[in-house]
Order: C-alpha cells, then structure tokens, then sequence
C-alpha cells in the first residue's frame, strides 16, 4: 500500500529530565535485560550525582551543536518534590508529541515513522498489542507489530532498542525479530531508506539501536545523537552511513546506560509542538 507522506521526521527542540532521583530501579529491572545493579561499595548518592554530571554534560555537548534542549527539573514542582523518579531521566519513555497538538505516553515501546505513517511496535509487558492498534486508529498511522526476542531469549522491553528511524535511514537489528515477520518489517522500514543492519551484540553490548536524528533550530544541519558506547560500537562502513545524514554527536552516559538500562534515545523527547510566546 502507498503510504502518504505526511510530518516531518525529525525535530530541532527535545525536551530532557534532570535525573535528581536516578537509581537502580527494581521494578523495570523485571523486564529489562540491559540493566545492572551496582556493587554493595557504591553509594546510591554517588550513582546519582555521576548520572547528573553526565546529563549536564550532554545538555551542554548539544547546545553547542544549535539543538533547543527544554531541561526539566522537576525540584521547581512543587507537587513532585518528595515523589521519588528514578528513570525520569528517559522521558521518551513515557510522552510523545504530535504537531496537532496531542500527546502520547509510552513511545519507548513505538517506534513512530511520520513521513509514511507508520507505526512500529515489538510485543512485550510494555507493548499491549490491542492498546497499540486503537492508538494506531486514532492517530492514523500503519499498525506494524512483531515479535523480538533477546540473545537469552526473553521479549525486548522496548522497541527503541532495536531501531532507530531518521528521515533517510534506518536501523535495525533484523536478527532479533521473528523470522517469519522480519522481511515484511524490513520492507516496510526500507521504504525511502538505507537499511542498516546491526548484530545482536551491537544491539545488546553497544546500544547501536537507541539513537536519534535531530536538526539545528537555527539552519538546516542535521545531526545524529548517540552515546559513546553506541558511537564505539558501530562499524566504520556503518558510520559513513550514517554521517551521511548528518554530524554523530556522542554523549558519554557509562551510569545512566549501566544502571538506567537506556541510552541516549531513551534521553530525549521530541518535542513537534509549535512554540507559543
């Protein structure tokens, strides 16, 4: 089916969250392989402090590189002073927002292609299969769901871990995905974009998957967030790939990718809405 071309791809604001309260988290921990506990020596206040420097570092590395970055510190509400968010650092976890106007939570777990209106999405606990379709319906997008599962087997948490859509390339680790699914994922992903293709490993040890291509609010240069470890992790014929659709802008986050689970595209929420003065 010709898919209509629609939204833009990407944005130049992203919204971040100040980790004020980042900790090993054990209730995400249940589903989520990429976490690790840290050792019995270490103080949580250290773990969080270590997670702050790393998000302020990042925010500044990408204000240099003209990205509008919108930090929320949730100690200015009065309302959430006391309430403890250990993953508030991963905002594209839980909101979503359109160019309408409207809002969606839990984007981590759907993968939105804006230009052929397209949705993707892996089952697991954090992916409802029948919620997925009715957001689909509402909001006019393809419904494209399919089974992944990790090296040890178990369903990957979230979908932004095995995929990243820019507005001319994609990429995905097909050797995760169900193999009587993946040539149809593929051809739908490849539709006006290069295919890159990485391993399990790189999905798994690098994080090559959770990145996100943003552009400058003041011209037309486009950029490619990642983290360090993702940035180390990719090939070089898989760089220039990606360096053709503009400059890798590596943020080095060791605790909050460790102890988080998530890397740089869990970080950061695009934000579509038209500003208002």
């Amino acid at each position: 089916m010709q898919q209509e071309k629609y939204h833009q791809q990407i944005t130049s604001t992203i919204l971040m969250v100040l980790p004020t309260d980042f900790d090993y988290n054990e209730q995400t921990a249940v589903d989520n392989e990429f976490m690790s506990k840290y050792s019995e020596e270490q103080i949580s206040y250290q773990i969080c402090q270590k997670a702050i420097q790393e998000f302020e570092e990042a925010v500044k590395k990408l204000r240099q590189n003209d990205i509008n970055v919108l930090v929320f510190d949730k100690r200015n509400i009065l309302e959430l002073k006391n309430t403890i968010m250990p993953d508030a650092v991963f905002p594209n976890n839980w909101i979503s927002t359109e160019p309408t106007g409207q809002s969606l939570e839990g984007t981590g777990a759907i993968i939105i292609d804006r230009i052929y209106r397209r949705a993707y999405a892996a089952r697991s606990q954090r992916a409802d299969e029948e919620l997925f379709k009715n957001w689909c319906q509402t909001f006019n997008y393809e419904a494209v769901m399919f089974d992944a599962k990790s090296f040890q087997g178990n369903p990957i948490y979230h979908t932004n871990i095995i995929m990243s859509l820019g507005e001319k390339y994609a990429v995905v680790c097909k050797e995760c995905i169900n193999y009587g699914q993946v040539e149809e994922v593929l051809r739908k992903m490849g539709e006006g974009r290069e295919l890159i293709f990485i391993s399990i490993n790189q999905m798994e040890q690098g994080l090559c998957g959770n990145i996100l291509q943003v552009k400058s609010y003041i011209n037309e240069n486009r950029y490619l967030v990642m983290s360090k470890l993702a940035n180390e992790n990719f090939t070089i014929e898989q760089r220039k790939i990606l360096e053709k659709n503009g400059k890798i802008v590596a943020i080095d986050i060791p605790t909050i990718e460790k102890i988080g689970g998530g890397s740089a595209r869990c970080m950061l929420a695009e934000i579509f809405l038209d500003q208002k003065i």
